[in-house]
């Protein structure tokens, strides 16, 4: 058999062991879900008269402030999840993100002051900063290709149907219940980090091969051959680094090319992502709605909105591995422009006095969501985990989450102050021409990830202009590895660590 030649997994694997255990670790997205679209309708209550806080309503700062805190918190310590994830384990990271969670809650439902409520939320920015590393590593390095796109955007579809239950809750029940439904995911991942299994990458890393092959058997049903998987794995394992077991230091990030082009590639992404208003529109909907002055009461608004969060992230699994990355994100961002350009119409003829259109906002706030979430809000956490090689992943993800989370904070802190200063219309032009600009750079600098194999993609980064000496020297070294023969058995009992 030849070294670096693909080759063909049984298709007797299993599916749903795969499914089960993404569900399971994605189900800190729904916690997630329900404490993000908790604010909407949370705050409107807490600055009313009719606030459950014996201190009294809070200031216009305070929610503000509770917004953002728990962003500012996962931007900080996104660094500290990264260096557990690669030292102690993927479930030991995991356990370190829930248990911040149960804290949060427990004191969200204590809370009889703003001191308690803002302790929540920064403690909740813990278990925020460990979803977005644990949770895309784990599922990663656990799917197959064929269903890596519909799995790796469960992430997504949970955070999202937490938002709308949220959303549901807190128009028909108390402000304590939608905490109290936040916390029934954290409990059963607890219990159910128990049972799933170690990544197979990671148990390959640091030489426990067969505890390795034991997972991937869990993982892919007691009636699959592992072996070829394995030995696929081991070769992506040699192929990117020689010294698979740690992961790569920062300077060894920015000295390869291939990482760096696919890190400007993430960070493009995400700016997109974040400065399209997705954050501030989703944590404030029910404020719009009352500024809107729909003839529908706002929280009606905001569940219609919600609903259409869980359609359009639907629509992005169902499309994803069938028409591609590349094609949907450009499609969001086309569709989320016009949308934002008919939104900043109708506040500017507003200050003009007129007002003879009020559903036209709700309207396209729900395409717009809808837009969204099939590309730009599901996609780029997918893609994160597609262009990077399994050495520099957890490198790229400890770089641009805390870059994400400065501009989700920034989004969410001073939302309302860039409301006041531009105006509505102004505001959503902003927002129309982030979109514009994010996809003629997601036609320049984005390959399509679909269904490709690791290796393909790194040599489409590699040859799209960023190549320097080192990509010659790696791709001359992938052709040497190609052309030599070498036994899978021996492959597969030989240990990682160390040169090839």
């Amino acid at each position: 058999m030849e070294l670096g030649s693909e080759v063909s997994i049984p298709r007797r694997s299993s599916k749903v062991p795969q499914f089960i255990a993404t569900v399971l670790v994605d189900s800190l997205a729904l916690s997630f879900g329900l404490t993000m679209g908790w604010s909407s309708s949370a705050l409107p209550l807490l600055q009313s008269a009719d606030t459950p806080l014996p201190c009294g309503p809070i200031s216009s700062s305070d929610a503000s402030w509770l917004v953002s805190l728990l962003c500012l918190i996962a931007m900080v310590t996104t660094p500290l999840y990264r260096y557990i994830c690669e030292r102690f384990g993927r479930k030991m990271c995991g356990y370190l993100t829930v248990l911040p969670g149960l804290i949060s809650v427990v004191l969200l439902l204590l809370a009889s002051c703003t001191t308690i409520l803002y302790i929540s939320r920064a403690i909740m920015g813990l278990t925020l900063a460990g979803t977005f590393i644990f949770c895309p590593v784990y599922v990663s390095e656990t799917v197959e290709d064929e269903v890596r796109g519909a799995l790796g955007v469960m992430l997504m579809l949970l955070r999202n149907i937490g938002i709308c239950g949220s959303y549901i809750l807190g128009a028909y029940c108390s402000f304590y219940t939608v905490a109290w439904l936040s916390l029934a995911p954290l409990i059963i991942l607890l219990l159910a980090l128990f049972w799933l299994p170690e990544t197979p990458v990671y148990l390959l890393r640091h030489g426990k091969d067969e505890q390795a092959t034991q997972a991937l058997q869990r993982l892919r049903g007691k009636q699959c051959d592992v072996s070829q998987e394995l030995y696929n794995i081991k070769i992506s394992l040699r192929d990117t680094n020689s010294e698979a077991a740690t992961p790569a230091s920062y300077k060894e990030f920015f000295s390869s090319p291939v990482a760096r082009r696919a890190l400007v590639i993430m960070l493009v992404l995400n700016s997109n992502q974040q400065l399209c208003g997705f954050y501030g529109i989703l944590t404030h909907t029910v404020l719009i709605f009352e500024s809107v002055g729909s003839t529908w009461s706002p929280h009606t608004c905001s569940i219609i909105v919600g609903i259409m969060l869980v359609c359009g992230t639907f629509v992005s699994v169902i499309l994803c591995d069938r028409v591609g990355r590349k094609v949907l994100l450009i499609t969001s961002d086309s569709i989320m422009t016009v949308c934002l350009m008919l939104i900043s119409t109708y506040f500017y003829f507003e200050t003009k006095g007129v007002q003879q259109f009020g559903v036209l906002p709700v309207a396209c706030l729900s395409v717009y969501v809808i837009a969204l979430n099939v590309g730009l809000a599901s996609l780029p956490v997918l893609i994160e985990t597609e262009i990077f090689s399994p050495r520099f992943r957890s490198t790229a993800i400890s770089i641009t989450a805390p870059f994400t989370w400065s501009l989700t904070f920034a989004v969410s802190k001073y939302f309302t102050t860039f409301t006041n200063w531009l105006g509505n219309y102004g505001v959503y032009w902003f927002f129309a021409a982030v979109c514009i600009i994010g996809m003629m750079l997601i036609i320049l600098v984005l390959p399509e990830t679909k269904g490709r194999a690791l290796e393909v993609i790194l040599n489409d980064l590699e040859t799209r202009g960023l190549c320097s000496q080192g990509c010659v020297s790696r791709r001359k070294l992938y052709t040497v590895l190609c052309n030599n023969t070498i036994d899978s058995q021996t492959l597969l009992n030989s240990p990682i660590k160390g040169p090839m």
